[in-house]
């Protein structure tokens, strides 16, 4: 019941993630343009690079290790402090050179100051302890208030592309306050620190192990934009933004699954209770492969109208890549399964970093053959062939240690009502002027029909949700 308690509560807050884009997205779109959004996606992006080695593996790292120990104080202890202290230490260096960086580029420097914000929250994040005790009202509920106030001050502060670097730093406040915020819950969960037990050494070492598929994963989508904006324009990034920023919230309303399972994966990994773990990752995939698949065709289905009544009709050219990149949310939450939920619990980490590397190597080298000629829709279409080659490699390597067959007969299922939806959904799409009212009506269509023929097919999905809410 735990497990079923952290996922809703899980969800509840990926919901919230979701409409907090839905209410901001076409009043920002509209305020700051595509050149300003392109602007801002720009610095941000540079300012990740920075953020990458702050950060240094130590979230998935460290969640999975408090996991391990959730019921030891002591040894939970040590490794919150030996890996916080190790952050600290990163996080300054970084801030440091970043700093240095600004003083030196001279270009959009105002801009690239108030984004150091972000760098500043990596240094207050513990969320990872939270995670790893599988504590997750702890992170809701300080991230539920903070970004409702972070939304009203958007609106309230916010008028104009000159207000740009307001809301990057209503963004990066946020993003400190809400991590400083958690702080105070860690009075009665570890000791205070041991300064001889920190073990600096093994975690530095640990943390690289986690950094390589990390940077590899967000060198990849951060090499990506730079290579649009410096290939293409700013104003073609700002479309890739966009388009990136409706699958971003396609992808957390199922990744939710994954933030649940890791924790919770690890310890059964601890305890070697083998086939429980195989057990929960194979229900894991075919639940995730339900939804994503909903949400690919569903995306698919509302792009030719909803694109443009929702950005605005600057954007229309977001339309075709939305349409592009839509599979991405099934391929990404398939090595989300594989990699998070079954791999990084089993410290099966080559494997894991192999598929991460080769996957984005093919990405970033198709991309600087083809990007100068083709534009960014060549860019859409490599990010596909990257998630195909690292959910590839994952696959074929635990393709005999779960029941693929009973995952590979579900995706049919899937698949095919999805393609029914798609049929229903985009003929409503074309045939009906856009509002609030006829995209209601479309995804509550959409939901029906899809929810029906999953019902109908017996699929995995439905029995799973069916022992949840005890259906007889």
């Amino acid at each position: 019941m735990k497990l079923i308690k952290n996922y809703l509560m899980t969800s509840s807050y990926q919901l919230l993630i979701i409409i907090l884009p839905i209410i901001t997205t076409p009043y920002i779109s509209r305020v700051l343009s595509p050149e300003g959004i392109g602007l801002y996606s720009y610095t941000y992006t540079i300012t990740q690079y920075f953020v990458l080695f702050a950060t240094l593996g130590t979230v998935t790292y460290g969640s999975r290790e408090i996991a391990y120990y959730q019921s030891n104080k002591q040894k939970r202890s040590e490794i919150f402090w030996g890996i916080t202290f190790l952050s600290w230490a990163t996080g300054a260096i970084s801030l440091l050179i970043f700093y240095i960086f600004i003083f030196f580029n001279g270009k959009y420097s105002v801009l690239f100051f108030w984004q150091s914000f972000l760098i500043f929250g990596v240094i207050f994040d513990i969320n990872w302890y939270f995670t790893g005790m599988e504590k997750f009202k702890v992170i809701i509920s300080r991230n539920f208030c903070i970004k409702i106030i972070s939304l009203l001050c958007i609106f309230v502060f916010v008028k104009s592309e000159k207000d740009l670097s307001l809301y990057i730093v209503i963004l990066g406040l946020s993003n400190i306050i809400g991590n400083i915020l958690v702080w105070p819950y860690l009075r009665k969960e570890v000791y205070k620190p041991n300064f001889s037990k920190l073990s600096f050494k093994k975690h530095l070492g640990s943390t690289w192990i986690f950094f390589l598929p990390q940077t590899s994963v967000t060198l990849n989508s951060l090499i990506n934009q730079n290579m649009i904006a410096y290939f293409d324009s700013i104003t073609s990034l700002g479309y890739f933004t966009q388009t990136n920023k409706f699958t971003v919230i396609a992808i957390s309303i199922v990744i939710s699954i994954g933030t649940v399972m890791l924790p919770r994966m690890s310890n059964l990994v601890a305890r070697k209770e083998y086939s429980k773990f195989t057990d929960y990752v194979t229900k894991s995939i075919n639940i995730s492969s339900g939804i994503s698949i909903a949400i690919m065709f569903g995306l698919m289905a509302i792009a030719p109208k909803f694109t443009t009544f929702f950005l605005g009709a600057q954007y229309k050219f977001v339309i075709h890549l939305l349409v592009l990149s839509s599979p991405i949310v099934v391929l990404v939450t398939w090595s989300n399964v594989l990699g998070q939920q079954y791999l990084i619990p089993l410290n099966r980490m080559k494997i894991f970093t192999k598929s991460l590397i080769c996957g984005n190597l093919v990405n970033v080298s198709l991309n600087l053959i083809l990007l100068p000629k083709m534009g960014v829709e060549i860019s859409i279409i490599n990010q596909l062939i990257n998630e195909i080659i690292i959910v590839g490699i994952q696959f074929i390597s635990v393709r005999k240690e779960l029941k693929i067959n009973i995952i590979l007969g579900d995706l049919i299922k899937y698949f095919f009502a999805g393609i029914i939806m798609f049929i229903a959904v985009l003929y409503l799409n074309l045939q009906l002027p856009m509002t609030i009212f006829t995209l209601l009506i479309e995804i509550g269509i959409g939901v029906l029909i899809y929810s029906m023929l999953v019902i109908s097919l017996k699929t995995g999905l439905y029995k799973e949700l069916k022992k949840i809410i005890k259906i007889r």
